[in-house]
């Protein structure tokens, strides 16, 4: 039995969302997707197990050609300043297999390709093994992002040539934020300096709790995602919360508490007023926007969310530049 095609694997897959919320103000930026797998005999499978089993099994391609047919279809419904966030396997891009297959499923989907950001190890970027199907990303418009950050960059001039928007820091830092004699404190100042140095956004993985939020917030870091927002969300919730009406904020001072919002003006077309122009943050709920103001240490003016592009200036994962503008970053 396949659950997806080219997976021998009983039982079928699971599509999952993680939303991105920007520390400035809590709008919800972007939307992660992740794939588990339920199993008759094995219960649910996580991500990155199933992940792992996957790719050694030679089926990388296949579970993320499902990965991205599914999220981007459901992307294709939402507002366009939610960002679709994807994972992407080092096997597929070192053998080329990425790009072609993104473009076709952006051609069936009808989702913009700047409406997508892949994220990718920094090793595959730094050791050119991928440079070719990277090049043929950006030139479709795809975001690029590095997922799992630590210390351990090794060259910065391919991630400028690249444009690479973002920087998530690896969840373990954040989740233990206070813990290992300070180190892990260390390590997060250390990636933040390192990606506002480089014009790159960050955002902070494994944001649990009121504590993990603070320091992330003190520290500048630009958006963040774990449980204090959301736990992961089906797809229905997910187009819930990310449709075309509206641009959904959460609290940051109360876990898991959506404040309300307006809808959003809309014209006959639903499309900013200015190509690649994002529309503007909600008026903020009383209160709201002095504690916004007072978080914007470190960097940028986190009224824009941290602004990044191809001229050094930081930029929001939800914002994008003008189709083919950023193309040759």
């Amino acid at each position: 039995m396949t659950g997806a095609a080219g997976i021998a694997l009983d039982g079928a897959p699971v599509l999952l969302f993680d939303p991105v919320v920007d520390l400035s103000d809590g709008r919800v930026l972007g939307m992660d997707a992740r794939v588990e797998w339920d199993h008759p005999k094995r219960g649910r499978i996580p991500t990155d197990v199933l992940v792992a089993e996957i790719d050694a099994g030679g089926a990388g391609v296949a579970l993320l050609t499902w990965l991205l047919e599914e999220s981007c279809g459901e992307a294709a419904h939402w507002s366009r300043s939610i960002q679709l966030g994807v994972g992407c396997p080092s096997a597929p891009l070192r053998a080329g297999e990425v790009g072609k297959t993104v473009a076709a499923v952006l051609e069936r989907s009808g989702l913009d390709g700047d409406q997508l950001t892949l994220e990718v190890t920094e090793e595959v970027v730094s050791d050119g093994s991928a440079t070719k199907d990277l090049v043929a990303l950006r030139e479709l418009g795809v975001q690029l992002g590095i997922r799992d950050v630590d210390t351990g960059w090794s060259a910065f001039d391919p991630l400028r040539k690249l444009a690479v928007g973002t920087v998530k820091i690896h969840r373990a830092y954040v989740e233990g934020i206070d813990g290992d004699l300070g180190m892990n404190r260390l390590v997060v100042e250390a990636v933040i300096r390192a990606a506002g140095s480089l014009g790159m956004a960050t955002i902070a993985d494994g944001v649990d709790g009121a504590r993990q939020l603070a320091a992330m917030q003190a520290m500048g870091v630009d958006a963040a995602q774990g449980r204090f927002f959301a736990g992961a969300m089906g797809a229905d919730a997910a187009r819930s919360l990310a449709g075309p009406d509206t641009v959904p904020r959460f609290s940051r001072a109360e876990a898991r508490t959506l404040l309300p919002t307006a809808p959003r003006p809309t014209t006959s077309t639903d499309t900013p007023a200015a190509p690649g122009v994002p529309p503007a943050p909600d008026t903020p709920v009383d209160g709201e926007g002095a504690h916004g103001a007072a978080t914007s240490s470190g960097g940028a003016s986190k009224g824009t969310a941290g602004k990044k592009g191809s001229g050094g200036a930081r930029r929001s994962p939800a914002e994008r530049p003008a189709k083919g503008a950023a193309e040759n970053g």
